[in-house]
């Protein structure tokens, strides 16, 4: 792998990780993994895919948002259970936004 591509995915890995307020260590113990492991990640330093899909169900995050920032199935859900607790008239307007997003979104994974 190049090294943006790991500069991003750390971008990404730490985004997420502060998003649900995980220290680095607290993250290595959910994951199974070295905190030492986290950081490396989140410094774009190269790691298995292992230890990347370790990282991603301690998240609850999916391996394509970490990988290539596009959103996965539980990005999606997450979402959709803010909408829910939205007004009406929002929810109607923010679903139909998020629908369109969706069906924008490329079918494919493009090859790096």
């Amino acid at each position: 792998m190049d090294q943006p591509y790991l500069k991003e995915l750390g971008k990404r890995l730490l985004l997420c990780r502060t998003q649900k307020d995980l220290s680095r260590k607290d993250l290595g113990i959910l994951a199974g993994i070295p905190t030492a492991t986290v950081l490396q990640m989140e410094q774009g330093e190269e790691v298995s895919l292992e230890t990347i899909v370790k990282i991603c169900k301690a998240l609850h995050c999916s391996t394509d948002y970490l990988l290539t920032g596009a959103l996965g199935i539980p990005e999606w859900t997450a979402l959709q259970r803010k909408l829910a607790h939205l007004p009406e008239q929002s929810a109607d307007n923010m679903q139909k936004i998020f629908q369109a997003l969706w069906e924008s979104c490329p079918k494919s994974v493009e090859k790096y």
